[in-house]
């Protein structure tokens, strides 16, 4: 099934929020993730913690959807030693939204 035949398919909410995101960027988007709510937008900065004691710091670009109208993030990564100044930056990258928000925490 083609993503335009399932479109077709939703109703009520569900293809409310398909008009909203399809093939569009947005400049922010809510997300849930274990800790708490947050808002993902651009310009915001979150982190992960690594077992090898380096510290991921992903700085949002923008936050789009794809063509079935999936959440992307698009972002630049920072990696530096927790205690060092040794830095490697690498981007843009692009997760889906869903998977962003569980590797990565809001930075406060």
């Amino acid at each position: 099934m083609s993503a335009m035949e399932l479109y077709g398919h939703l109703t009520g909410r569900s293809k409310a929020e398909a008009i909203g995101m399809r093939n569009g960027t947005r400049s922010s988007f809510f997300a849930r993730n274990r800790d708490a709510d947050q808002m993902v937008k651009a310009g915001s900065r979150f982190f992960r913690h690594r077992p090898d004691r380096m510290v991921e710091t992903a700085t949002v670009l923008s936050v789009a959807s794809d063509g079935l109208g999936i959440p992307h993030v698009r972002y630049n990564l920072d990696i530096q030693k927790l205690r060092g100044t040794t830095k490697f930056s690498d981007g843009p990258r692009s997760l889906a939204l869903e998977t962003f928000m569980s590797t990565y925490r809001a930075e406060s």
